[in-house]
């Protein structure tokens, strides 16, 4: 339960933060959305500001979500928080796979989400006073 909550408040961030960087920064004309080919040509055009929201929302929903699944859980409990973040992990992974992106978010993509959610863990202790 605490997991599930946690993971699904993680996806609704990164796809909330997404479209707010999608609506700062639309994507180039003439872009196909279910044509991986398209976004990986248009993300060549993209300024690096609207790829660091992408990272961004990645990373900000892994935290929430993992402080979500931990606080729902209980302090004491580790696992729930980090199961947010290998499931981010994966998803994030499943992306990076379908549609390639730039090595440096590639990398960001799949180092960041665990010491994230440990991050998220430990922010819910300091909050807590554990």
């Amino acid at each position: 339960m605490a997991t599930a909550g946690g993971f699904i408040l993680g996806v609704m961030i990164v796809s909330r933060v997404q479209l707010l960087g999608h609506t700062i920064f639309p994507p180039p004309k003439g872009i196909d959305p279910s044509d991986p080919a398209s976004i990986e040509a248009a993300m060549q055009l993209m300024p690096i500001a609207a790829l660091l929201f992408v990272v961004a929302a990645w990373t900000l929903g892994c935290l929430l979500g993992s402080m979500t699944a931990t606080l729902i859980a209980g302090p004491y409990y580790v696992v729930p928080g980090l199961s947010v973040g290998l499931a981010i992990l994966i998803v994030t992974a499943i992306n990076l796979y379908n549609i390639p992106h730039p090595l440096w978010m590639t990398l960001a993509g799949l180092l960041a989400p665990l010491p994230v959610a440990w991050a998220g863990i430990k922010l819910v202790w300091k909050l807590k006073g554990v």
